[in-house]
């Protein structure tokens, strides 16, 4: 959305990696209707279903390798269901992969989870999070790891997980 109405701009917005260009002032409905044509395409291209998909209940808890993630008390218990004392940045990361199992997660992703409003992390500071959440996890190597790392990539969940 622009103040710049001109024909130069809306091409150069686009030719930007823009993917609708709609110059001000500009009417609501008209914005809606934009707005529900790109998730009509979205959902298209991903399913080839013109619909909405049917909304997926988000599990609360989650069962990975020993453990369990809780997800309304931001919490992963062990065994004997003695919670690991993880920080909020470290529960964020490992429900990032927890979520996603199987799945590996660039840096730049985990990264995006976790910052918030702090701009001076860094992408290897990922790496020091997952060091400190393995120790708290008992994940060492050459054991069946919960987390691996991807060289040049990033993590992803190394067990499987069950929806309690």
């Amino acid at each position: 959305m622009s103040g710049r109405t001109t024909t130069g701009d809306k091409v150069l917005g686009l030719e930007m990696g823009a993917d609708d260009y709609i110059g001000k002032p500009f009417q609501p409905r008209e914005m809606v209707a934009r707005i529900k044509a790109h998730i009509r395409r979205y959902h298209a291209s991903y399913n080839g279903s013109l619909s909405m998909p049917e909304a997926r209940p988000v599990p609360e808890r989650v069962a990975f390798g020993g453990f369990v993630l809780d997800r309304m008390q931001l919490q992963v218990f062990d065994k004997s269901n003695k919670p690991t004392n993880l920080t909020v940045r470290e529960f964020r990361l490992i429900e990032a992969l927890v979520m996603a199992p199987r799945q590996v997660h660039s840096r730049e992703y985990l990264l995006n989870t976790v910052r918030g409003d702090n701009l001076d992390i860094t992408d290897r500071a990922i790496d020091v999070q997952f060091l400190r959440i393995r120790r708290k996890l008992g994940d060492k190597p050459g054991q069946k790891q919960i987390i691996k790392a991807v060289r040049s990539i990033g993590y992803m969940l190394g067990c499987d997980t069950a929806v309690l």
